[in-house]
């Protein structure tokens, strides 16, 4: 009998512990029946295996209570990180020793965001925090300045305004509080080797470039995009290429790519080859502070390095669910990013779609229908998400990523290893000198472009945006229909999807 859906335990257990972990949060956040419904889903799962996939009762069965038991491992996980997140109290005078990452001006208030953090109080000693110090407007730092000081913090808020509040949970601000910084000094220690050499790459990488283009070059070699202005990242979001400031699997695969070859060349044996590619990847990952980004890039890159050295066959889909798997256990805030959820929204759609796109435009020639197969795909995965969390749509989005990506590779290449040769040997102005030119390249034709001209306003409803994914989802290669009915199917949810957003917009819903 033909089965309809193919079976990945390893994508299904990834989605079983993240729904417990969004199961928890949505019970702290008051949406209790969200929670419960997101409990009941692996019994759905179950059952599509069974009319679907041609498993008999049991094994059904099987699935159902394995998937659960994930799903509450999940539930526990996040529990655990959330009671051990908040258990920390502290209320009074501290002595931090952090490192500035960047500035917020409010109407009321001027916060300073710290990183690398220990902060002392009665005795007691927190390592490796993020903190939010509240000053006056005056007090300035440069990023990356490594400072003591004396706050009276507090442990961030469950509750605010008599709603629950999990916010600082997600964005892992743990401390918050206030400083005038009178006693505020210069410190060496602590930050961690990679934090002290992020900054020294920092470093190098404005000694050599101009201050805007040194941002720019900043953000695309470590995602760090403290100093871009908002004007740059607007247009590089009317651009459809934010993307380019998160490490991801472009600077991962490059750079593992570059040593791959050359390793290959020199005859390297298989095994050292992957042992130095990948210790490489995960110091470059460290470097950029492990965002979820550059953590699953390097997941995925293992995967399939690892297969390629077994000569085994390597699955996109697995590699993609395992590293989320990972990122959730190890830091469950990571299933609310908005960078992670567009990350790996972008690269399942790429693993799920990018073939059948190919197969449709085989008849364009030199392998240029792989390049536009994965660029569509992408824009595809992650279109009802920008518009839901940025609240438009930009048209010139794919034809921008299908011409610029083999430019800046070029650009990405040539910025890390003059930024290397710099770090090393010193000589910035010489080394980074060509690294200036591209980037202050490509910052003008961002700034002299107008590309909100190309922007559609208007957000999408999350009912909206379910629809749209499981149409999409059912016409892809994961079910066995035939094209006719995966046609009509993504027709009908994509219809539905356009409608019920339209609603949404004009206030229906």
């Amino acid at each position: 009998m033909k089965r309809y859906v193919n079976f990945r335990p390893i994508v299904l257990t990834a989605i079983s512990f993240s729904l417990g972990t969004a199961a928890f949060l949505f019970s702290r956040l008051s949406l209790l029946p969200l929670a419960i419904v997101l409990l009941f889903i692996p019994v759905a799962i179950g059952l599509v295996c069974t009319f679907f996939g041609k498993f008999s009762v049991s094994k059904a069965i099987i699935c159902i209570v394995s998937f659960e038991l994930v799903l509450l491992a999940g539930f526990f996980n996040v529990k655990l990180h959330y009671d051990n997140f908040y258990g920390a109290q502290v209320d009074g005078e501290c002595t931090v020793t952090a490192t500035f990452e960047r500035e917020e001006f409010y109407s009321t208030s001027h916060a300073l965001y710290f990183s690398e953090a220990t902060v002392e109080f009665n005795g007691k000693k927190y390592n490796n925090q993020n903190i939010i110090v509240y000053a006056d407007p005056n007090v300035k730092f440069s990023l990356g300045d490594r400072l003591s000081f004396t706050a009276d913090l507090h442990t961030a808020y469950t509750v605010r305004n008599g709603k629950p509040d999990v916010s600082a949970f997600i964005y892992g601000n743990r401390f918050e509080g206030y400083s005038d910084f009178a006693n505020a000094e210069p410190s060496s220690s602590g930050g961690g080797l990679f934090g002290r050499i992020r900054r020294s790459l920092i470093k190098t990488i404005h000694s050599g470039m101009s201050d805007e283009n040194a941002a720019i070059a900043t953000a695309m070699l470590l995602g760090d995009k403290t100093d871009v202005s908002t004007a740059t990242i607007s247009g590089m979001r009317y651009a459809g290429i934010a993307h380019l400031f998160a490490v991801s699997g472009l600077h991962i695969g490059l750079i593992s790519t570059f040593l791959y070859v050359i390793l290959k060349r020199f005859k390297v044996q298989r095994w050292i080859i992957f042992g130095v590619c990948t210790f490489c990847a995960f110091f470059y990952c460290a470097v950029c502070g492990f965002s979820s980004s550059a953590v699953r890039a390097f997941i995925m890159f293992t995967t399939y390095l690892l297969s390629r050295t077994l000569g085994t066959k390597h699955d996109a889909l697995n590699g993609i669910a395992f590293s989320a798997f990972t990122l959730i256990l190890i830091r469950p805030q990571n299933l609310f990013s908005y960078g992670f959820i567009l990350s790996f929204a972008a690269v399942i759609s790429i693993a799920v779609y990018s073939g059948a796109f190919a197969r449709f435009l085989s008849f364009i020639p030199f392998g240029i229908d792989r390049d536009i197969s994965s660029v569509l795909s992408a824009q595809l995965g992650t279109l009802p998400l920008n518009s839901a969390f940025f609240g438009y749509t930009t048209l010139i989005s794919f034809l921008v990523n299908l011409i610029l990506l083999p430019l800046i590779t070029f650009f990405f290449t040539i910025l890390f290893l003059c930024t290397v040769f710099a770090f090393i040997f010193g000589g910035e102005q010489i080394f980074l000198y060509v690294p200036n030119v591209l980037v202050g390249f490509m910052s003008r034709f961002v700034s002299d472009i107008d590309f909100s001209v190309f922007v559609i306003n208007g957000y999408s409803s999350a009912s909206a945006s379910v629809i749209f994914y499981s149409g999409a989802l059912l016409a892809s290669d994961l079910f066995n229909f035939t094209a006719k009915t995966k046609f009509v199917i993504f027709s009908v949810c994509l219809a539905a999807c356009m409608i019920i957003s339209r609603l949404f917009a004009v206030g229906v819903f």
